[in-house]
């Protein structure tokens, strides 16, 4: 009998296989798809609770900085009127500039601290509400065609009690309250949340740096060109209110960078000499520290204008310079001087040790100066004008004859010798050259009554109170403020 290969069973257990690999295959594909919409779904929901987040801290920046501006506005007025009103001259010099000054940066900082808590925290935002039985505050903002869309914006331990004394868990850090330095820095704490129509939750912890700017408090000496009050000035090395502060620079340059000095602010470390051939070399706008010598031997054709240059050592210019326009310039060592083209306007100088302007000095306006050494003046072609000079040393006005062209609202203070080598100055209005030691070489057709020295035969009470500089007073003019409020000054972390 012939034998047959009956294979339909063995196919049939094939297909059936492959359905079930398929159906499976199909189950987990889809499976797949659905976890991953899944994931999507809540990445997108942390993305949207995120974003409402962050549009609460935005929000709460932005409220906080139309409060802060304005408030600052306010106590700028009150203080500066404070200042002005109560200034202790004797504090000012027992406890010095720095300490009288941080005095009142706190004292602005504690009100502003206190304006935070209660009008802007519990007051200017009226949504915010003080949580029950706590010092917290928060507020709840629905957005606007987002139905159940909202963030929650809450700031904890609103209270003033303990911040001055350094605490750190209340809504506000005073970093700087045992410092006495420039300026004040706080930081202002808050969460935002965003919050969507099914509960879910994202937070913003933000910090805001509050850096309040330094007070600037210089006494100009009784107002300029007319300083008066306390008693004639004696040759021990005060500044009489005619400082320089040194300046704060974070960039260091080398010597190597001289070439191209003014190019950016810079602090040298050692002597820096400014070559003839140094194109790029500018002073222009610029703050350069310099703890050594400075020496230039080039023609500065731009000046020095809108800059501080500070060097703890000699300064010496022994090319042209175009001009000294809004600027201040510390020696600390001896000054030597070219000529200076278009003079010297509403700057300030302090050199410590002895001065030489060693060629035409067209004009002083409107500058301050006090020279802790001797002092020779070539010639001031274009007279002196609501200035103040403050000389410990000898002065000698070096050119035999001529004439010094007006000396206007203007007061020099000569604790030395004045060797005046026959040169005159005319015509003198509001003006005094004050001087403490001999008065010589004086021109026998000119009129010096503006001279006052007891060697011209003065009555030492006389000279005492005409020529007396001790007493300083303030007017607005005096008092430097830097408040704004820097929103880039922002740090925040996502919980």
């Amino acid at each position: 009998m012939k034998q047959r290969n009956n294979q339909k069973g063995f196919a049939l257990s094939i297909v059936l296989m492959m359905i079930t690999v398929f159906s499976l295959l199909g189950l987990a594909g889809i499976g797949y798809i659905i976890n991953n919409g899944q994931q999507f779904k809540q990445t997108e929901n942390r993305v949207q609770t995120l974003d409402l987040a962050e549009m609460g801290f935005k929000y709460f920046e932005a409220e906080f900085n139309n409060f802060y501006n304005t408030k600052m506005d306010e106590l700028k007025e009150i203080i500066q009127d404070d200042i002005i009103t109560n200034f202790d001259q004797d504090r000012f010099d027992t406890e010095g500039q720095a300490a009288y000054e941080d005095a009142y940066e706190k004292e602005l900082t504690s009100e502003l601290i206190t304006s935070l808590a209660n009008e802007f925290l519990r007051g200017d935002m009226e949504t915010f509400q003080i949580i029950t039985g706590t010092d917290d505050v928060v507020a709840e903002v629905e957005m606007e065609n987002e139905q159940y869309h909202s963030f929650r914006i809450t700031v904890e331990n609103v209270t003033v009690e303990g911040i001055e004394s350094g605490a750190d868990d209340k809504f506000i850090y005073w970093d700087t309250y045992n410092q006495i330095g420039p300026g004040e820095k706080l930081y202002l704490r808050f969460t935002s949340t965003g919050i969507m129509e099914d509960e879910r939750e994202r937070t913003i912890t933000a910090t805001i740096l509050i850096d309040i700017g330094r007070i600037v408090i210089n006494p100009s000496s009784g107002g300029e060109g007319d300083p008066d009050g306390g008693g004639v000035p004696s040759n021990d090395e005060e500044d009489y209110g005619i400082v320089i502060q040194e300046p704060s620079i974070g960039e260091t340059c080398t010597a190597d960078d001289a070439d191209s000095i003014g190019s950016m602010d810079c602090t040298f470390s050692e002597d820096v000499t400014i070559e003839n051939h140094y194109n790029k070399a500018d002073l222009t706008n610029v703050d350069i520290k310099v703890d050594g010598d400075l020496t230039v031997h080039k023609s500065l054709n731009k000046g020095i204008v809108g800059s501080t240059i500070y060097t703890t050592g000699d300064g010496t210019f022994n090319e042209n310079i175009k001009e000294v326009t809004n600027s201040d310039i510390y020696i600390g060592g001896t000054a030597n001087f070219k000529n200076i083209n278009n003079g010297i306007t509403d700057s300030t100088m302090v050199i410590k040790d002895s001065s030489y302007f060693n060629a035409p000095l067209n004009g002083i306006d409107g500058s301050e100066f006090f020279i802790g050494g001797d002092t020779t003046f070539q010639n001031i072609n274009q007279g002196m004008n609501d200035s103040l000079f403050v000389i410990l040393g000898n002065v000698t006005f070096s050119a035999d004859g001529g004439t010094i062209n007006g000396m206007s609202n203007t007061s020099m203070y000569i604790m030395g010798d004045a060797d005046f080598n026959n040169r005159k100055i005319q015509p003198v209005e509001n003006s005094k050259v004050c001087v403490s030691g001999s008065v010589t070489n004086l021109a026998s057709d000119a009129d010096y009554s503006y001279v006052l020295s007891p060697s011209l035969g003065m009555s030492q009470d006389d000279f005492e109170e005409q020529c007396s500089i001790g007493e300083q007073d303030l007017s607005e003019g005096d008092i430097e403020l830097d408040w704004d409020f820097d929103s880039s000054e922002v740090n925040y972390e996502y919980n």
